[in-house]
């Protein structure tokens, strides 16, 4: 017995299957051997029922056409983010009908996700960092190195600041002191 062309069986599942789309696996099988093609049920299972989803239609239809499916030029959170761009303050509804205008599906989730993100990323600093760091530097400048001096040493600096004249006078003199250095 000769063996049939490769994808004769298939293919006549698939013609069996199209003029009747309810038939179950086992009319299938009937109907076929009727007509003197021998079937498994395997087969005629994974011809019915392989691909159901949206990929293999997609496929299926371009293998028909001889076209691939256009790639999507953009992703989704791609979208979203320039939606952000444009609008900053949209809630995620918000955002979700108007990329659907635009011709994108995404779900408020992925919305969600994207935004948080988004704004995180773009947003100002928090205020409480920025006090810390303020905070940090003042302590740095304010402090001023520890002067260890004895009330004896205090006095004994006043009675000379009081003998040149005052504290302005003092500071002319350590400048000049400092110079002659």
């Amino acid at each position: 017995m000769p063996k049939p062309d490769r994808g004769a069986r298939s293919n006549a599942i698939r013609e069996f299957l199209k003029s009747n789309p309810k038939a179950v696996t086992k009319d299938v099988i009937t109907g076929l051997q009727e007509k003197g093609i021998e079937v498994s049920e395997a087969l005629v299972h994974k011809i019915k029922y392989r691909g159901a989803g949206k990929r293999a239609k997609t496929r299926r239809k371009a293998a028909a056409t001889g076209t691939r499916p256009k790639k999507v030029a953009v992703s989704k959170s791609e979208s979203i983010r320039d939606f952000l761009r444009r609008n900053p303050k949209a809630s995620p509804k918000v955002i979700r009908a108007g990329l659907q205008k635009e011709g994108v599906k995404v779900t408020t989730g992925l919305i969600s996700n994207v935004a948080f993100y988004f704004r995180k990323q773009n947003a100002a600093p928090r205020v409480r960092i920025a006090a810390r760091k303020v905070q940090a530097k003042t302590r740095r400048v304010t402090s001023a190195p520890a002067i260890r001096a004895t009330i004896e040493q205090l006095i004994e600096v006043k009675r000379l600041a009081e003998s040149l004249g005052g504290a302005d006078q003092i500071r002319q003199a350590l400048d000049a002191l400092a110079q002659l250095q």
